[in-house]
């Protein structure tokens, strides 16, 4: 916007859009990292009830951060069925329209690994049918810390809220 001469109050007006439609997504490979990093800082949505029988039954939270609040909104059987679900829920926005042009994501490990997890190239082809840019990276350190090892993040903006069923 700034090589094209937009206003400050039209770059700002932009950015205000932007961070009530952003939506982050996250699904972490073992649920005691998540459990002990979040008590740290007093969270206490992952119990050890919630912990126990989701290890026996590797059952994961989905966890979204939107407009302020962050926690699991769905739960899913098994690692690859989680991000698997979030590609598809991501693809299915991208068809929709984005109120961004880009997608964030994000992998606690060699990001090549993304590109082979289920559901990935579909979404890939549908960016790329609806010019959106696919932005893939290692796991920043903070991210990293607070869900583990092996976790997979992903970000768009949208004016649909998401609901993982």
């Amino acid at each position: 916007m700034a090589k094209r001469d937009a206003t400050v109050t039209q770059i700002a007006d932009r950015i205000d859009e932007l961070t009530k439609t952003t939506q982050a997504f996250l699904v972490p490979v073992e649920l005691g990292h998540l459990r002990n990093q979040g008590r740290k800082r007093g969270d206490k949505s992952v119990g050890f009830l919630s912990y126990a029988l989701g290890t026996v039954l590797d059952i994961k939270p989905i966890v979204r951060a939107y407009r302020g609040h962050t926690g699991p909104i769905a739960k899913i059987r098994g690692f690859d069925a989680g991000v698997k679900r979030l590609f598809e829920v991501t693809r299915q926005q991208v068809n929709k329209g984005l109120t961004a042009n880009t997608i964030c994501m994000s992998y606690g490990g060699d990001p090549e690994k993304v590109k082979l997890m289920p559901g990935y190239s579909e979404l890939i082809g549908a960016a790329a049918k609806n010019d959106v840019e696919v932005l893939l990276s290692e796991m920043g350190l903070t991210a990293g810390v607070n869900i583990g090892p092996g976790g997979f993040a992903i970000a768009f903006a949208s004016n649909e809220e998401v609901a993982i069923d």
